[in-house]
């Protein structure tokens, strides 16, 4: 950030020795420098999709990886919805109609999947639903036969994953 100073930087170190230091070098200070970053291959080809959720929902929502899984927001955000969160900025969704969809991509159904998400609810009780899905046509009405997410259940009060493979359907909690 040009005003504040604030930086905010993802990493990717592939070799990390137990038995020596690791050293980080920052270059900084020349404000003729262009940008270095190249946030493509800090995710390898492992990673299907990475969102940051750091920019405006009103704009694409860009997914780090080479599989260009961009995201476009729906409901009733605005730039008053980026916020403060966990690693700089982060999206506020209402709750009501807020919501980020990808179009359908081959990179999003893979055989295995592991998914990481932070989820901070704004109120003690929030209402049932997902917060990150990819749905598939056994469950939602898409015909991949692959679906995946987390969602909160309000009345048992827990998060549960739901993982499904074709019409094999799977909850664990």
């Amino acid at each position: 950030d040009d005003s504040s100073g604030e930086l905010v930087a993802w990493v990717n170190l592939t070799d990390i020795a137990a038995d020596q230091d690791t050293m980080l070098c920052m270059y900084y200070g020349n404000s003729g420098c262009t940008s270095q970053q190249f946030a493509e291959v800090v995710w390898n080809s492992n990673y299907k999709a990475v969102w940051h959720l750091h920019e405006s929902p009103t704009a694409k929502i860009h997914d780090s990886t080479l599989n260009d899984n961009d995201g476009t927001s729906y409901g009733s955000m605005t730039t008053s919805d980026l916020t403060e969160g966990k690693v700089g900025k982060c999206i506020d969704f209402d709750g009501d109609d807020d919501y980020i969809t990808t179009p359908d991509s081959i990179s999003l159904k893979p055989e295995s999947v592991s998914l990481q998400t932070w989820f901070k609810p704004q109120e003690i009780d929030p209402d049932p639903g997902f917060f990150l899905v990819k749905a598939s046509y056994d469950m939602w009405g898409n015909a991949d036969g692959r679906t995946y997410g987390f969602n909160w259940s309000g009345i048992e009060n827990y998060i549960g994953g739901r993982f499904e493979r074709d019409a094999k359907p799977q909850q664990e909690r």
